[in-house]
């Protein structure tokens, strides 16, 4: 076996090996409470989390979106089915809880104020300005 298939399988079973400690981890504190677990699934993945989110954010809605994922994962721990990685599922609650956060301090909405919009050309005017200048083109450019 080659030198770069060796490293290949040694990543995949440490990957391996931290999916399913994840996943052991995650039970524990599901089925006991035991806040050890919690604890080391926190130390392990929290930084993780949090930059993931602050790629998305500010640092201080992604310090605070951090914190929610983490009281959601304790709150919801039924929700979580063993279907998949750890990590994932908690960054999929922390993306989706981001979005809400965008949704609730309305960074999505379009600026509708008047003052900030600036001035508006009409359309009329461009619609016309592109007929007249369709009109010069060859007809197989014309679509």
């Amino acid at each position: 076996m080659g030198i770069a298939k060796l490293g290949f399988l040694r990543t995949f079973l440490k990957s391996e090996t931290a999916t399913s400690c994840n996943e052991t981890l995650f039970r524990r504190y599901r089925q006991t409470g035991d806040s050890a677990a919690l604890s080391a699934l926190y130390d392990q993945h929290c930084n993780n989390l949090y930059y993931y989110l602050l790629v998305m954010s500010d640092p201080n809605t992604a310090a605070d979106v951090t914190q929610k994922v983490w009281l959601k994962v304790m709150e919801s721990t039924q929700d979580y089915q063993n279907q998949g990685r750890f990590q994932a599922w908690l960054f999929t609650i922390g993306h989706r809880m981001l979005i809400d956060e965008f949704r609730q301090s309305k960074r999505w909405q379009a600026d509708t104020d008047p003052d900030t919009l600036g001035s508006v050309t009409p359309v009329n005017d461009n619609e016309a300005d592109f007929h007249q200048l369709l009109k010069h083109l060859p007809f197989t450019q014309r679509e």
